[in-house]
């Protein structure tokens, strides 16, 4: 059994697991429903921005975890 726990791990089998943050995507106005977005507003969870953002997170309220574009796109740029 100790075989099965080594003291240094094997890094080729450690790498596998490795993983950095998910890439953001927006979400279209078609796929999701106005009470998700009715949730967000009423929790002070999202914010409207322009679609020349460029994703920094400067001046939103640490409460904001969504962004809202012009057409009405979500895009998730955090969690709380």
């Amino acid at each position: 059994m100790a075989a099965d726990f080594p003291d240094r791990p094997d890094k080729e089998h450690a790498r596998q697991y490795e993983h950095g943050p998910r890439s953001a995507s927006r979400i279209p106005r078609g796929e999701y429903t106005q009470q998700f977005l009715d949730g967000l507003q009423a929790r002070g969870e999202v914010h409207a921005v322009g679609d020349d953002w460029d994703e920094k997170l400067s001046g939103f309220p640490p409460s904001v975890t969504w962004v809202i574009y012009p057409n009405g796109d979500l895009q998730r740029i955090g969690f709380n």
